[in-house]
């Protein structure tokens, strides 16, 4: 990549068909102008946004399972201590609420983990940009907190099943040892 800069004073057509003159015996070699090249570095970034947000998708379902997983382990291996908690008079709306909170504490440990490392990442990715473009960091509160409120559905989401299979467990059968 070469960048040419005109003198003082050369209109840009007549510094282009200077350059076009220059490039003309070599066809593997380009002139673009600078919003040639920002249009086509402006296609690539929004190439690259859209995928990753394609992979920020997948990544919210991944985790949806996972966290229902963890959950389900994490119930089965308490069942003694959630039955010993109702036998003391928890009832099993509270059980209920308890697991799912549970799970939406982990779910935001989690979000908040990825959106702080998600900032520093795309500082990083638009800081190296800035090298051959005039990219700009910008941070979309909006999408932030849309994805905050996704990461608070999805662990609330992810903690039902395993907390009503727990509170409806009879409490003998919770206590009885395997």
């Amino acid at each position: 990549m070469l960048l040419l800069r005109g003198a003082n004073g050369v209109a840009e057509p007549r510094l282009r068909a200077a350059v076009d003159a220059a490039v003309a015996g070599y066809p593997s070699v380009a002139a673009l102008s600078r919003v040639v090249a920002a249009r086509q570095w402006n296609t690539s970034v929004e190439t690259l946004r859209t995928l990753l947000l394609a992979l920020l998708g997948l990544s919210v379902v991944i985790a949806f399972f996972s966290l229902a997983n963890t959950m389900s382990l994490s119930v089965a291996e308490r069942r003694g201590e959630f039955g010993l908690l109702r036998a003391l008079g928890m009832t099993r709306d509270q059980l209920r609420r308890t697991l799912t909170a549970e799970s939406v504490v982990m779910s935001m440990l989690g979000v908040g983990v990825g959106i702080v490392l998600g900032i520093v990442c795309g500082w990083a990715l638009s800081r190296s940009l800035a090298i051959v473009s005039e990219a700009r960091f910008a941070v979309s509160g909006a999408f932030v907190a849309a994805f905050a409120a996704l990461g608070v559905l999805v662990g609330m989401a992810a903690g039902v099943l395993p907390a009503r299979r727990s509170a409806t467990a009879p409490i003998v059968e919770s206590l009885r040892k395997e």
